[in-house]
């Protein structure tokens, strides 16, 4: 039995903050009420696990070293138990006083200091915030991409066995096998892409099928949340069961140490996006119909586990939520199938700080507000208000202004802010594609001008009329459309030229809307 349940006193200290490097974990408690006789037990759980609700019987309690100093308590153990590493465990503290048992209120997840991480170097700097999520990788080059971003199906890379040549890795006492010829086809692309200087994001998602491929038959089912339900796109993480957790563990390690190691052999991604639109859960991150506050429970620990595991590799990588256009309203009047952008961040950011603090990003999806219009300066649902129904081009600025108030703020810094999947929808008339086209230079220079959005990255590279929307710089046959010309130049000489041609056909006061006059 574990310390927790034996006791549901709360003691009057409180653990200020828990930091972890390579070796140790140190956990800091400030207070004057402390005596040489205070003992002090560190018990480590799973990220799914309270102490108030135990999943197991057992649990057990790390060793721990304490320096009293000054009025304040450090606590300091290893960081790796056997070959387990407690970087993704929750930490609960007790103070063992006259005999009684007291749980010490306050962050129970370290804090990975960069002296943690096996590697460090600059994080690339784009030449452009022009980026692309990349379809055909023939003449990529002359687009001149700052930016591009890649999707990863995890039951796509991973396998069950070591058959046909399989790349093994290790992972906390366990062996994983991964498939060698789609991860070498993924390599090819990838490092096409970043020795070219290309910043390289990574979207992480889980579906059983994705363009043909399957995933492994034994391990999908452990990737796929267990209440999936076939209406969605895509599945939600699978996070609470030790098995499941420990291979989507396994496989953010496994492409971290890929993909962001010193020597760029297999190219270089240093961004990951766990999933795809979480707040349109029932649609791309489908975990059945769940209430917003159980689904963020699940998919924090996602995202914490995902930051752990490329953070401790590369001391810069970034991770970041994905969220669409819905700020302030809801994609389908459903709240167990859909979120509210708003809602869900300001939930995301009391949870985390309440539990540790981590550098999470947000990838946003300032789609216009019907995704079958360009003309977004007509959008009737984006206002400058954090009240906004939507958050689109027209006014993509908000997005920034409330991720810069305090409660935001990590180390006193605004999070990484990333445009990661937006489009412009062509229509069949041509007159559509020029609209498309001018409403692309407009888009460009309005989110170029807001410093704190690092990335634009345009969706799609193709059209593809399967998913109902005409997105591409390329047409299906690959006829380039206006907006490939423009795309090419826009962060050039001719950049300038483009926005004054676009702002005379689209008319001054359709660009006043969106501050461009």
């Amino acid at each position: 039995m574990s310390i927790a349940d034996k006791t549901a006193n709360m003691s009057s200290l409180r653990v200020e903050r828990i930091t972890a490097d390579r070796e140790q974990v140190c956990i800091n408690i400030p207070g004057t009420a402390m005596s040489e006789d205070t003992q002090f037990k560190v018990e480590f759980r799973a990220p799914y696990e309270t102490p108030e609700r135990p999943n197991l019987e057992e649990y057990a309690t790390v060793s721990v070293q304490k320096d009293l100093t000054q009025g304040s308590v450090r606590i300091s153990f290893s960081r790796m138990l056997g070959e387990h590493d407690l970087l993704y465990c929750k930490l609960f503290v007790y103070e063992i006083r006259d005999g009684e048992v007291l749980r010490i209120p306050g962050p129970c997840y370290a804090e990975l200091r960069e002296a943690g991480a096996e590697w460090d170097y600059p994080y690339l700097a784009a030449s452009t915030i022009k980026g692309l999520q990349v379809k055909t990788f023939e003449n990529v080059q002359e687009l001149g991409l700052g930016h591009a971003a890649l999707n990863v199906n995890l039951p796509c890379i991973v396998q069950s066995s070591d058959e046909n040549r399989a790349i093994t890795f290790p992972c906390m006492g366990r062996i994983y096998y991964f498939n060698r010829a789609y991860m070498e086809q993924l390599d090819g692309r990838i490092k096409m892409l970043s020795d070219g200087g290309t910043v390289v994001d990574l979207i992480i998602l889980t579906r059983a099928e994705w363009h043909g491929v399957w995933g492994d038959p034994v391990l999908t089912p452990l990737l796929l949340h267990p209440r999936f339900d076939p209406s969605g796109i895509v599945s939600a993480f699978h996070v609470t069961a030790e098995e499941p957790l420990m291979l989507f563990i396994a496989c953010m390690e496994f492409l971290a140490e890929r993909y962001m190691r010193p020597d760029e052999k297999y190219g270089r991604a240093c961004g990951w996006i766990i999933g795809n639109e979480v707040n349109a859960q029932w649609i791309y991150c489908n975990c059945g119909e769940m209430d917003m506050d159980t689904f963020l429970s699940e998919y924090q620990i996602a995202l914490r586990c995902a930051f752990y595991a490329v953070r401790k590799h590369y001391a810069q990588a970034r991770v970041y939520i994905s969220l669409d256009h819905c700020w302030n309203m809801l994609l389908k009047p459903n709240e167990k199938h859909f979120y509210r952008g708003k809602a869900f961040l300001d939930a995301l950011q009391r949870n985390v700080q309440a539990e540790g603090d981590f550098d999470w990003g947000v990838a946003y999806h300032p789609f216009p507000e019907d995704l079958k219009r360009a003309d977004f300066w007509n959008d009737t649902t984006a206002i400058q208000s954090f009240d906004t129904g939507k958050i689109t081009f027209r006014n993509v600025e908000i997005l920034a202004a409330y991720l810069k108030q305090k409660q935001f703020l990590h180390r006193g810094k605004i999070r990484h802010i990333i445009l990661s999947e937006q489009g412009l929808c062509s229509g069949d008339m041509p007159e559509g594609e020029r609209l498309q086209a001018d409403a692309f230079v407009l888009a460009f220079h309005k989110i170029k001008a807001i410093s704190e959005i690092e990335a634009f990255i345009y969706h799609s590279h193709l059209d593809e009329k399967n998913e109902g929307l005409l997105l591409g710089l390329l047409a299906e046959d690959g006829r380039r459309k206006p907006i490939y010309d423009c795309f090419s130049a826009i962060d050039g000489p001719e950049g300038e030229e483009l926005l004054r041609a676009a702002c005379m056909r689209i008319g001054e006061e359709n660009c006043r809307k969106i501050g461009l006059q």
